[in-house]
């Protein structure tokens, strides 16, 4: 395992030159691979990443460049982000592995997939995900604040995804949960007398969806068909299936 610094070369991220084994330093580097930690700091120019890349770990405390993902980038454990830097272009970040994400208030603008069983821990400030946050791998939320994400989705049956008990996780626009009659998909808390709490003020799409100490009285009532609830607040399961809707109870069914 290396850990890499990016130059200040303005330049891309699959090209060995544009690294360096000291910050500031000469390009003595190597692209990073997943087991190579990769920093972006006060001595490194705007980056690239022009083709699909891996890192062990991305570090941006400091840097004030443009990282600018025209492709995807997989991570295999921590993500640290700069309030002081740009992210542009579309490509999306892919963990597949337990890590530590901490924004400083830096709002990633694209898609976030978790694809392995892991623990996420988020701490010192709220992960704001402009894009659609899909977990297709069971994942445990821990640390000491939640997330904020645009879009939320769970298309991968039969998993437990368990969120830490006090902390707030928002979804903004749609939240999508495709379990079936076999295989439901779970949202609970990680404990069994505190409630996680789950805001939606999207959209939602929810089918075969369990809930556990779960509470939601801040935003929409989470609705699911056949589903199992269980100590939840402002859920409601449905005896029919109603696709991408935004809807008040006033009564009961």
């Amino acid at each position: 395992m290396a850990t890499y610094y990016f130059r200040n070369s303005n330049g891309n991220w699959g090209t060995n030159a544009s690294w360096s084994i000291s910050s500031g330093g000469p390009a003595n580097g190597a692209i990073p691979t997943s087991t190579d930690d990769a920093i972006l700091d006060n001595n490194s120019g705007g980056c690239t990443v022009d083709v699909a890349s891996v890192c062990k770990s991305l570090t941006c405390t400091g840097y004030t460049g443009t990282l600018t993902m025209t492709n995807g980038l997989t991570i295999s454990g921590n993500i640290t982000l700069a309030s002081t830097m740009t992210i542009s272009g579309a490509g999306g970040l892919t963990f597949n592995a337990s890590g530590t994400w901490v924004s400083n208030s830096k709002t990633w603008p694209n898609s976030v997939t978790v694809s392995a069983t892991s623990t996420i821990t988020i701490n010192s400030f709220t992960f704001t995900i402009g894009g659609t946050l899909t977990l297709s791998a069971a994942v445990t939320f821990a640390g000491t604040n939640g997330f904020n994400t645009n879009n939320f989705t769970c298309a991968t049956a039969g998993l437990t995804h368990t969120f830490l008990a006090g902390n707030t996780y928002t979804i903004t626009g749609l939240m999508t949960t495709t379990g079936t009659a076999a295989s439901h998909i779970v949202l609970k808390s990680s404990s069994t007398s505190v409630y996680a709490i789950l805001t939606l003020t999207g959209t939602q799409d929810n089918g075969f969806l369990n809930g556990t100490w779960m509470d939601s009285s801040n935003g929409q009532t989470i609705w699911t068909y056949n589903g199992i609830l269980s100590n939840t607040v402002n859920w409601q399961d449905l005896p029919f299936y109603p696709v991408n809707t935004s809807f008040t109870f006033l009564g009961t069914f």
